[in-house]
């Protein structure tokens, strides 16, 4: 697809120039030996800075110009943008083009990111309600009637934020069809949706008028490049001066020339070849599983596993196979969450996950642990604005004395960062219980509003 970028980072490597600028290791003369040795010193030729000839990524006219415009070509976009602050870079940015002084309809289980750009906006949030699995607790999305609630209530609010998939793999197309139907702005946080579109066994990807992908989560990027996609030709200007605002002036060539080969390779034969082995890999993996108490949920995704086990919770089963060697993507009291490579699993974590699920015990129908059903948490009460909680005394006490108190701050867990309590609003008996089962020890202090 292109290799811009590639071609005019290692046309610089190879001319060997002195450096007197940043950054301090001088393209690899000078770096601790440690590093040295784990990665070798040919890595800092590549990490440059916005040097003639390499471009400058708030204001590109050369190689991360041509890059970037030749990936919005592959999305059929007007325009893409390469992020190295990660999706959140990408949607403060959006929060602030769009969002400045407006009414925002934010499905509950947004990512942190969303919250703390429209609090930097200075937008009016509307929360919309989750629905969630009550088998597995997963989170499946809002809804269409939630959100024509939203606008009968609030005909005023003029953005959605489309959460496609939430961070279980789940996705609500009613949702996004309500918002479009009613003209609003779509802004999509597609963090986990980088891969969708690229093997006929994914889904297809997002849609929205803007969105996000965290490249960096399912395809083989570095850490924290991302990638921002704007259908609208008229709303470049504005996303190019917020991403100003948030991204570093001095971004990381690594991660750049990362995100730029990543999309090259994932369009050609070899990627379509590793995709199509990973998903058999997936197919054995689970046939080996069928006969033990494992219990393998898959929405959207065929990446993203949910698995359960009778009797254990998530937590639990998580700490077993982190002994055996094998690291999940988060754990709460009713599930652990698997979010497997493109190329799939390999033989080892097969056998790990294997081994595993067949030391599981067995239960009959009658004996089988019953987990009670889940259900999200209705809207928590709001009792101050954010600035008002962010600035008020506070004091922390143990989460389980939290009922009936104000939260001071954000109350999360990460991952996936989806805050379970927002600033100023109050704590109640089923607030606290969600938390628990989200992850949280009873003891955790939790900032709150300090009683007079």
């Amino acid at each position: 697809m292109a290799d811009h970028l590639w071609r005019a980072l290692a046309a610089y490597a190879d001319k060997n120039r002195s450096a007197a600028h940043t950054p301090g290791h001088a393209a690899g003369r000078l770096v601790p030996p440690r590093l040295a040795q784990a990665w070798g010193r040919a890595l800092f030729a590549f990490d440059q800075t916005e040097l003639p000839g390499l471009d400058v990524l708030s204001e590109a006219s050369g190689p991360l110009a041509a890059s970037q415009a030749a990936l919005a070509r592959h999305y059929d976009a007007a325009f893409a943008r390469y992020l190295v602050g990660g999706s959140t870079a990408g949607i403060l940015a959006m929060c602030l083009a769009f969002c400045r002084g407006r009414t925002v309809l934010v499905p509950r289980h947004a990512h942190q990111s969303i919250r703390h750009g429209l609090f930097l906006a200075g937008a009016e949030s509307v929360d919309l309600p989750t629905r969630v699995d009550p088998a597995t607790g997963a989170i499946l999305g809002t809804d269409a009637r939630a959100v024509t609630r939203a606008l009968a209530r609030r005909p005023e609010a003029g953005v959605f934020w489309h959460i496609d998939p939430s961070y279980d793999g789940a996705r609500a197309p009613e949702a996004l069809q309500a918002a479009r139907e009613a003209g609003l702005v779509i802004l999509t946080d597609g963090a986990h949706a980088a891969h969708y579109g690229y093997h006929p066994a994914y889904p297809a990807p997002p849609q929205g008028d803007c969105l996000v992908l965290s490249s960096h989560k399912t395809l083989p990027v570095l850490t924290g490049a991302s990638l921002l996609v704007g259908r609208r030709p008229a709303d470049q200007e504005a996303l190019d001066r917020a991403l100003r605002m948030v991204q570093t002036s001095s971004p990381s060539y690594l991660m750049l020339a990362s995100l730029e080969a990543a999309y090259d390779w994932l369009t050609g034969a070899e990627a379509r070849t590793t995709m199509d082995e990973g998903l058999a890999r997936l197919a054995r993996l689970r046939r080996s599983l069928a006969p033990t108490p494992l219990q393998v949920t898959l929405y959207a995704d065929p990446l993203r596993w949910l698995i359960r086990a009778p009797g254990l919770a998530g937590t639990a089963l998580a700490d077993r196979l982190a002994r055996q060697g094998l690291d999940v993507e988060l754990a709460n009291r009713r599930a652990a969450l698997l979010l497997w490579p493109l190329a799939g699993p390999d033989d080892i974590a097969s056998a790990t996950l294997t081994q595993v699920a067949q030391s599981l015990p067995t239960f009959t129908n009658e004996d089988k642990p019953a987990d009670p059903p889940l259900s999200a948490p209705p809207l928590p009460e709001r009792c101050l604005t954010w600035a008002e909680a962010l600035s008020a005394d506070r004091e922390r006490i143990p989460l389980q004395a939290c009922a009936g108190r104000i939260a001071a701050d954000t109350v999360q867990v990460t991952p996936p960062a989806v805050p379970l309590v927002l600033p100023g609003e109050r704590f109640d008996p089923a607030l606290v219980q969600s938390a628990l089962d989200a992850g949280l020890p009873p003891d955790t202090p939790v900032p709150v509003i300090r009683l007079s």
